[in-house]
């Protein structure tokens, strides 16, 4: 017995209207709530469910399993932005990104007595600036609606915004750090995770907007 796409279809909207808005986690338990449904369903005659068989199912099931549904919405939301970082992380650590941040530091060491501290702080902050704006602006328009939206997307870009608020707002550690060298070594480890977040998040959208589309 299979479902039919209009069924199929009914089970995200329930999901949806019952707060389960990322995408990503609403394709999983849509798969699994199917799968229950029709195995339950295998000995009724047709190659699918009539909607009256259907219906009734579907609410009995959910009766039942709503809430462990609902919960593990909680923990899936909650685990993503470990993800996401991990994701960033693992970035980071990718052989172009190992040859690329230690140039960047030797720019930057060099840059700050040639050009100066406050010039090279006055374009760095630019920098933070325009990817703070460009990150703000993908979550605006990158989604037609707020409940099209993929978890690990979501909280990887949440997570950037805050970490880029309490590093470059709030600690401000470049008003701390006065030596050169640790200063360049700052500014590059922020404008490594920075960056490789951006990048990553792009990635990562195109990949669930293609699985998940």
């Amino acid at each position: 017995m299979r479902l039919t796409a209009a069924q199929i279809g009914f089970i995200d909207n329930y999901l949806k209207n019952s707060g389960i808005n990322y995408i990503d986690i609403r394709y999983e338990m849509v798969d699994h709530i199917a799968t229950d449904l029709e195995n339950n369903l295998e000995g009724y005659e047709g190659a699918t469910i009539q909607d009256e068989d259907f219906q009734s199912h579907f609410k009995a099931y959910m009766a039942k399993n709503k809430e462990q549904f609902l919960t593990s919405n909680k923990q899936f939301a909650k685990t993503a932005r470990i993800r996401a970082f991990k994701l960033i992380l693992k970035n980071i650590v990718r052989p172009t990104s190992l040859l690329l941040t230690p140039l960047l530091f030797i720019i930057l060491y060099k840059a700050i007595p040639m050009a100066g501290l406050e010039t090279v702080k006055d374009i760095l902050h630019i920098t933070y600036t325009v990817l703070l704006i460009a990150v703000v602006l993908f979550d605006k328009f990158n989604y037609k609606t707020k409940t099209e939206k993929f978890s690990v997307v979501d909280k990887m870009i949440s997570g950037c915004l805050i970490a880029i608020y309490v590093v470059f707002v709030f600690i401000r550690p470049d008003k701390i750090i006065s030596n050169p060298l640790w200063l360049s070594a700052y500014y590059t480890l922020f404008i490594a995770f920075i960056t490789t977040g951006a990048i990553t998040l792009l990635l990562l959208s195109a990949k669930y907007k293609q699985q998940y589309g």
